[in-house]
């Protein structure tokens, strides 16, 4: 399937305050984890106020995902495993779904087109491992597991029947970003209305 990505329309600053209240974590902890997506690069610099950039729906991803980690010391090591995640490709009315994709770029698409990126597959929730090696994109029907794992990926793609046998997400420690949160996001971007009070993720 095609991913596709829209403009948004929000600034960091205001996106920061959406982070908070989702997760939990004060503004200065997300701070604290997005400012180094800044530093290498991921979110643009430029001017602060008013004048500051929108930022993008991918900038918007990488940073849910640097929220993954248990510890704001740990965020930059797990958002780097993270965002190397890919999808390993599972079969749903006679197509591929998402094979090879990065966890950004879906979390991106899903953000910017909420309501048809995956023509007519809801999306329930993404969990990302809280160490960052594993993610699952759990929709109607459909779930979709992520790795950059090469054995991993070759002895799933080999026996499928491994996907819910041997990586069942429950036994794991995962970060859960549920699809309302995603959507409630994804209006955000879009409307630069106040931030909403968010479920936590």
């Amino acid at each position: 399937m095609k991913i596709t990505i829209k403009e948004s329309d929000m600034r960091a600053r205001e996106f920061h305050q959406v982070l908070s209240m989702a997760t939990g974590a004060t503004l200065g902890e997300v701070d604290q984890r997005t400012r180094f997506l800044r530093e290498i690069g991921v979110l643009q610099t430029g001017p602060r106020g008013h004048g500051a950039p929108n930022i993008t729906p991918l900038e918007a991803a990488c940073m849910l995902m640097v929220m993954v980690s248990r510890r704001a010391a740990d965020s930059e090591t797990v958002f780097v495993r993270a965002n190397s995640l890919e999808a390993i490709s599972r079969k749903a009315g006679g197509r591929d779904f998402l094979n090879g994709a990065k966890l950004g770029g879906v979390l991106a698409s899903i953000i910017s087109t909420p309501d048809n990126w995956t023509d007519g597959l809801a999306v329930d929730r993404v969990e990302v491992e809280e160490n960052g090696e594993f993610a699952w994109l759990r929709m109607s029907g459909l779930d979709i597991l992520f790795t950059s794992n090469t054995a991993v990926r070759d002895w799933v793609t080999q026996n499928p029947d491994a996907y819910s046998r041997q990586f069942d997400s429950s036994a794991r420690r995962c970060f859960v970003i549920g699809g309302g949160l995603l959507h409630q996001i994804a209006l955000e971007l879009s409307e630069r209305d106040e931030p909403a009070k968010y479920a936590k993720a």
